[in-house]
């Protein structure tokens, strides 16, 4: 009886810290719901998914003001946070299963709009 009680807790121990092989590389990685280490799944899962890339703004040329619905137009310069703040607004609603941490505007080339 004895050695049946020790081998279980020597079984146990190393069940703690067995490692299996990602489905796709092979690399030892301890189990995860997806069975992938984190480079495999941060290339086949899109966590952006649903969430719209372009929007429309309305803008005035003539003012440089940018349309916040329903019957505001707001001053604000390109890449401000004013502007940053009227983008999201636009899609707010579609970000209800997400949460945001952090928003900014990437750089393109300068004569591009």
């Amino acid at each position: 009886m004895e050695e049946s009680s020790s081998s279980f807790i020597m079984a146990s121990t190393s069940a703690s810290q067995m490692q299996i092989l990602c489905c796709l590389c092979a690399t030892p990685i301890e189990p995860n719901a997806a069975n992938m280490c984190l480079a495999c799944l941060r290339g086949q899962v899109d966590i952006t998914d649903g969430i719209p890339r372009q929007s429309n703004l309305q803008h005035c040329k003539s003012c440089n003001r940018y349309f916040q619905p329903p019957a505001q137009w707001l001053p604000c310069e390109l890449e401000s946070r004013e502007l940053l703040a009227i983008c999201l607004r636009k899609v707010k609603a579609t970000l209800s299963a997400v949460r945001l941490v952090d928003a900014s505007f990437l750089w393109t080339e300068p004569h591009s709009k």
